[in-house]
């Protein structure tokens, strides 16, 4: 730290004015059934520009690039966020990356990922906004349908989710990879939502493959959290084990609900590593 600070010193920039990270809410609340907030899409684009999370209700996904805040649906149609809408989840930035490559697959988000985590991450212990944008082979996404119940279990989220696989597609994946140290927080690992070029699909992505694409870090060493003033989170019992919770989504995840688009191209069987261009 005293090392970061002298070099900030040197540099002229304050550490204060460094990229960041800003969440609202935390993963551990939203667990445990706080699925209302008191954040307006509105506030959200005046705080950031790049982000992901879902709707109150968990009414779909959030997906906000370049100022644009868009609600991914699970009836599959994805659509412009009004600025009076609400949000219990959100990760957020503004988007400046640092660091820029382009991947040539095919390769899948395994390989992906680690090559990204080994070139394009310097540090393990800080924060990391990505842009994927370019072709992909193949998508699976999801999209939760919204809960008419505040006392709806996770995992029941889960069960009645729309899981989408879309082929040979154009489009843009954004999110962010943080340090395990945050678990309970937020995850520890990646967290992508997708959007389609032509913005008629997407989701939080559940795996992917990809033909060209173009990569965007940003580096944050900064992290701010935001509470949401609402009793369901005051109230919210956080001493929750969140392994088991998380057995359970994994559990409920094999007979979630599916709504296929149609393959246009056999599915790669054995991707490869990308290449860097």
């Amino acid at each position: 730290m005293k090392t970061l600070l002298a070099l900030a010193l040197l540099l002229n920039v304050s550490p204060f004015d460094q990229p960041k990270m800003v969440q609202y809410s935390t993963i551990d609340a939203f667990l445990a059934g706080v699925y209302n907030g008191d954040l307006t899409v509105g506030d959200l684009k005046k705080q950031g520009d790049f982000g992901i999370g879902t709707f109150n209700g968990i009414d779909g996904e959030l997906f906000m690039l370049d100022g644009e805040v868009t609600q991914i649906r699970a009836v599959g149609n994805p659509v412009p966020a009004t600025d009076d809408m609400l949000i219990p989840f959100a990760t957020f930035c503004t988007f400046s990356p640092g660091h820029t490559a382009t991947l040539a697959g095919p390769a899948d988000d395994e390989a992906v990922y680690k090559m990204i985590e080994q070139r394009m991450f310097p540090n393990p212990n800080v924060f990391y906004a990505v842009e994927l944008e370019g072709t992909f082979t193949e998508v699976i996404a999801r999209a939760p349908r919204k809960q008419s119940s505040a006392d709806a279990a996770i995992s029941d989220v889960i069960d009645t989710q729309s899981v989408f696989t879309f082929q040979q597609i154009e489009g843009t994946m954004i999110g962010f990879w943080c340090p395990q140290f945050v678990n309970g927080i937020n995850i520890g690992g990646w967290h992508m939502h997708f959007l389609s070029k032509d913005k008629t699909r997407g989701g939080h992505v559940l795996s992917f493959e990809i033909g060209q694409i173009n990569v965007s870090v940003m580096e944050m060493m900064n992290f701010e959290v935001m509470l949401p003033h609402e009793a369901n989170y005051f109230e919210a019992n956080l001493n929750l084990d969140r392994a088991e919770i998380r057995t359970k989504i994994e559990q409920s995840q094999v007979g979630s609900h599916s709504d296929q688009d149609a393959v246009s191209a056999p599915k790669n069987q054995h991707p490869g590593s990308p290449a860097l261009q």
